[in-house]
């Protein structure tokens, strides 16, 4: 699959492909969102980072979006060493390395372009991002226990963080 799919910058269209993996049925739980009218704000605000040149897109050789990972830059100077990104691949085409390319090509856009000292990622158990990120160095930096409930059950929630200073 690697050879099949391109990278580049997200777009305004790129919109529309990501509210319809929200839609997807369990997508929801992987992402600070619960319910169904919170996900047109939370992909608007995520794709608006794209006026930065703060987002990837994974694309078909047909142009159709992918995957996704963007970066959430911080608009204050004592801030903007580090950032919270996220990264999302259309569930349908998952577990064919866009995952893992969406997220290097993300680290070393946040390295070299905006000269970030870390990105760091919100991930919640079970979640099939975790060892994608162990797999790249991410360590963790936060576990906390019982942070996301879902339903009637509890969730940890891990912080995982790169970090680029000293390298």
């Amino acid at each position: 699959m690697q050879d099949e799919f391109d990278i580049r910058y997200t777009e305004k269209a790129d919109e529309q492909a990501l509210l319809s993996w929200f839609s997807e049925e369990g997508e929801l739980f992987h992402y600070p969102i619960s319910e169904k009218r919170e996900i047109a704000p939370f992909t608007r605000n995520w794709v608006a980072f794209s006026r930065f040149r703060a987002g990837l897109t994974a694309v078909s050789s047909q142009g159709t979006p992918l995957g996704m990972a963007t970066l959430y830059l911080m608009p204050y100077r004592k801030l903007a060493h580090k950032t919270l990104f996220y990264v999302m691949v259309d569930p349908s085409f998952r577990r064919k390395g866009i995952g893992f390319s969406l997220v290097k090509n993300i680290v070393h856009l946040a390295q070299t372009k905006f000269s970030l000292e870390s990105v760091y990622c919100e991930v919640f158990d079970g979640s099939c991002i975790l060892p994608l990120l162990h797999q790249q160095s991410f360590s963790c930096f936060v576990e906390q226990n019982r942070y996301l409930k879902w339903g009637e059950r509890y969730y940890k929630r891990y912080l995982l963080e790169k970090c680029f200073v000293g390298k």
